[in-house]
């Protein structure tokens, strides 16, 4: 793929080479989530821990609908059990 056409089909109108290289750094920057090979790929801490709160909040939300689900599903069987046995 030519320099230009990806430049050109992110929207990028580019005349000469500094400026093609430029939108290119930006692209680039923006698909890898802000990594550098000066740098690397970390995240201030506060970052990684807004992750890790979101993520642990997620799987216990998760895990109390699981909780909740086999509650309901298990009384609903035993209502059937129990009007089942009421009959007989």
């Amino acid at each position: 793929m030519c320099i230009t056409s990806l430049v050109v089909r992110q929207g990028y109108i580019a005349c000469d080479k500094k400026m093609i290289f430029q939108k290119m750094r930006e692209i680039v920057k923006k698909e890898l989530n802000n990594w550098d090979v000066k740098h690397g790929d970390y995240q201030r801490d506060s970052e990684y821990d807004k992750l890790y709160i979101h993520n642990r909040k997620v799987e216990r939300t998760k895990k109390s609908a699981l909780i909740i689900s086999a509650g309901i599903l298990l009384t609903v069987i035993f209502y059937f059990i129990l009007k089942a046995a009421s009959t007989i």
